[in-house]
């Protein structure tokens, strides 16, 4: 884990610095914006992509125990950790969860899913 070996004024002021980033801007492109949220809605039967909202929840908030939220997260963030989950280099999720999903999606849907939670407020 990135945080072992932080201490909590280390936590504190890392905390403080992201909660200061602006949100991030980006020009809506709607063909990404209608993919992104079919996965987060219906998710993909054809390729048995479950919905993202049937884990993270219709808001993103992920208020299940082990399920983190996706609402407000900076766009490269997410981005970077549907990648790694995609190649494996992320392996944090119990039972394979997120890595069986991902490795099926594309680099697009991927940047929309990224674009799409990104922009939606907390």
């Amino acid at each position: 884990s990135l945080a072992v070996g932080l201490s909590d004024q280390d936590i504190a002021d890392l905390a403080k610095w992201f909660s200061s980033l602006p949100p991030l801007e980006w020009e809506e492109n709607t063909d990404i914006t209608q993919a992104a949220q079919t996965l987060v809605f219906l998710g993909d039967s054809k390729r048995v992509v479950t919905p993202c909202s049937a884990c993270h929840g219709t808001d993103g908030r992920g208020e299940v125990m082990d399920v983190p939220a996706l609402t407000g997260q900076q766009f490269d963030y997410l981005k970077k950790a549907l990648q790694d989950y995609k190649t494996g280099k992320r392996h944090n999720d119990i039972y394979s969860r997120m890595r069986l999903i991902v490795e099926q999606l594309d680099k697009q849907e991927i940047e929309g899913l990224a674009e799409y939670y990104s922009g939606v407020e907390r």
